[in-house]
C-alpha cells in the first residue's frame, strides 16, 4: 500500500515537474522580446485594450478605411481582459499557462486510452512541444491557447461519459468554446455528433485500458 502511494506522489510530482519544465521554456523565449511574435496578437490586443479602456465589446473597428464590423466571438478578450487588466507582461504570461495545462489533459487522455504512466507522461511531453502548435502559439495572444486545453478536455470527458460530472463538463464546454473562437465551432458539432449517437447506442466506445 505505502509503495503504491509513493508510486502515485512519483506520477503526480513528475507531472507538475513537466508543466513547470514546459512553462518556463516558453516564458524564457516569450520575453526574449518585447513585442509579440504574430500579427494577430495585436489584433487581439485591441479588443482586450477595448474592454479595458472603453468598458465595451469591439465590434466596429474605426481604425480600418470607411470602419467595418468585426463579428468575433469575445470570451477570450474579455477572460484575457480580466487577468491581466491590460499589462503587457501579463498578456505574454497567462497564453503560455494556458496552453501548457495540455501537459495534465493529455496526460490524463493518453493515461485513459493505455493505462500505463510512462508512456501517458511521454506523451504529454512530446504534444507539448509540437512544432506547429509551439510556434502558433508562442509569445501570442491567441485564443487558440485556451482553445486547445479546453477541446482536449472536452475529449476527455467524452471518453469518461458515464460519470455525471465529465458528462456536464461536456455539455458546458460544447457551449462555451464557440464563444472563444469561430473555429472551435466544427470540432464541437463532431463531438455533439458522436456523443448523440453513442447516447443512441449507435455506437460503443472501446477503452484499451490496462487491468
Amino acid at each position: 500500500m505505502e509503495l503504491f502511494k509513493h508510486k502515485i506522489k512519483t506520477e503526480y510530482l513528475i507531472l507538475v515537474l513537466l508543466f513547470l519544465f514546459v512553462l518556463g521554456f516558453r516564458l524564457y523565449f516569450a520575453f526574449q522580446i518585447d513585442q509579440f511574435s504574430t500579427d494577430s496578437a495585436y489584433f487581439q490586443y485591441r479588443h482586450i485594450e477595448n474592454i479595458i479602456k472603453e468598458k465595451s465589446l469591439l465590434f466596429y473597428d474605426t481604425l480600418s478605411y470607411g470602419g467595418r464590423f468585426v463579428p468575433y466571438p469575445p470570451l477570450f478578450h474579455i477572460i484575457m481582459a480580466l487577468l491581466s487588466l491590460g499589462f503587457i507582461f501579463l498578456l505574454k504570461i497567462i497564453p503560455e499557462i494556458f496552453i501548457s495545462l495540455n501537459v495534465f489533459i493529455i496526460y490524463l487522455i493518453a493515461k485513459e486510452i493505455s493505462g500505463n504512466t510512462y508512456a501517458s507522461l511521454f506523451s504529454a511531453l512530446l504534444a507539448s512541444f509540437y512544432p506547429i502548435l509551439f510556434l502558433e502559439t508562442l509569445n501570442s495572444i491567441s485564443p487558440y491557447t485556451l482553445v486547445i486545453p479546453l477541446l482536449l478536455l472536452m475529449l476527455y470527458s467524452l471518453l469518461k461519459l458515464d460519470d455525471k460530472k465529465y458528462l456536464w463538463i461536456f455539455v458546458i464546454l460544447s457551449f462555451v468554446l464557440p464563444l472563444i473562437h469561430p473555429s472551435a465551432l466544427v470540432f464541437v458539432v463532431t463531438l455533439l455528433v458522436y456523443f448523440l449517437l453513442l447516447s443512441g447506442g449507435a455506437l460503443v466506445p472501446t477503452k484499451l485500458k490496462k487491468e
